[in-house]
């Protein structure tokens, strides 16, 4: 199974607690992206929440779903794995 880690959440979400253990996030790419050309954004529910860690997103392939497996807090990035098997 694939881990990816989300940071940057403080700057996306206002309330905490609407992304839980379990809760659906969709990753895509932002090939047009000035900061990073590899950067990998993570929405829920059609709302951009984050980004995967540059130290991660050069690994990264697949657009689409993946879990929540870690909340680690408001402050503190999580932690999102592979919904299914890769």
């Amino acid at each position: 199974m694939n881990y990816y880690t989300v940071v940057g959440l403080k700057y996306y979400i206002e309330e905490w607690g609407l992304l839980k253990l379990g809760s659906i996030v969709t990753l895509k790419k932002e090939p047009d992206n000035k900061y990073d050309k590899k950067a990998v954004a993570c929405y829920y529910n059609d709302k951009k929440i984050g980004y995967v860690s540059s130290q991660e997103n050069h690994n990264f392939k697949n657009e689409g779903e993946y879990t929540v497996c870690l909340c680690q807090g408001f402050n503190q990035p999580i932690l999102i794995s592979v919904k299914g098997e890769i």
